[in-house]
């Protein structure tokens, strides 16, 4: 087949074949470029590449522009992308299909970050030893951190304001005034985190869920203790305690302070 060199704009309305086609400026293709499952591209300096060259995209120098997808054997085709900027512009939702489980964030060559597909738990991971995860936010046009993660700590969570949970009325059944007495039953202690050796205080979970059980979860193993629901019993506890002195003053009856 013939070689052809055009020096001018070239309108095309149907197909072009030839065994090449070089092109020197930039392409710009509004419709869909579409190569057949063996063929492949070479841009001046880079690469789109394959079969089997490998190296699919990856441009330094060359361009390509379309507006719409770059398709070889029926397929997009993006397993590297690199620019100084790059958008991402959908009148549509924009979908990361990743089947190794993880998208990966990096910075240069290092990884700081993870979203994870694990047993089908959406997991948020930081990669960076002791990094912590830090979640901000615009309030009436300021910056705050609302919520700050310590991997130093083993994951202590710091907020920057209160934490709050529903317990509007509407939403419980079955209500009746808990037994101030258990905490009698209950044993506030002191200890040291095996995992990060610091000091804390609390309660055992082993030992709350014998005494109130609905206070405890189980978390792949591990126990633990809702420990903002104790307060229930903390307030039945202390009015026990009041009546109590109450009834001993009215006993006393006039006795001498």
């Amino acid at each position: 087949m013939p070689t052809h060199k055009i020096l001018c704009d070239l309108d095309v309305g149907g197909e072009v074949q030839g065994t090449s086609l070089d092109i020197n400026g930039a392409a710009d293709i509004s419709g869909v470029l579409t190569l057949g499952q063996n063929d492949h591209i070479i841009t001046d300096g880079s690469n789109i590449l394959d079969e089997n060259d490998n190296t699919l995209f990856s441009f330094s120098s060359g361009a390509v522009q379309t507006g719409g997808n770059l398709t070889v054997g029926g397929k997009v085709i993006t397993t590297e992308i690199e620019g100084s900027s790059i958008l991402l512009d959908s009148a549509a939702d924009i979908e990361l299909n990743a089947d190794g489980a993880d998208i990966i964030l990096k910075d240069a060559t290092i990884g700081f970050g993870r979203l994870k597909n694990d047993s089908s738990d959406f997991v948020i991971k930081s990669d960076i030893s002791d990094k912590d995860m830090i979640f901000k936010g615009n309030d009436g046009g300021a910056t705050i951190t609302a919520l700050t993660l310590d991997m130093s700590a083993a994951g202590k969570a710091t907020f920057n304001n209160d934490v709050v949970a529903f317990s509007d009325i509407k939403l419980k059944d079955n209500i009746e005034t808990l037994d101030g007495k258990k905490v009698l039953d209950m044993r506030g202690v002191s200890f040291t985190r095996k995992d990060t050796g610091l000091p804390g205080s609390g309660v055992i979970a082993q030992e709350i869920q014998k005494v109130a059980p609905e206070l405890v979860n189980e978390t792949n193993g591990t126990l633990g203790v809702s420990y903002g629901n104790l307060v229930g019993y903390l307030i039945e506890a202390i009015k026990d305690q009041q009546k109590q002195i109450d009834e001993l003053k009215e006993m006393c009856n006039g006795c001498s302070k």
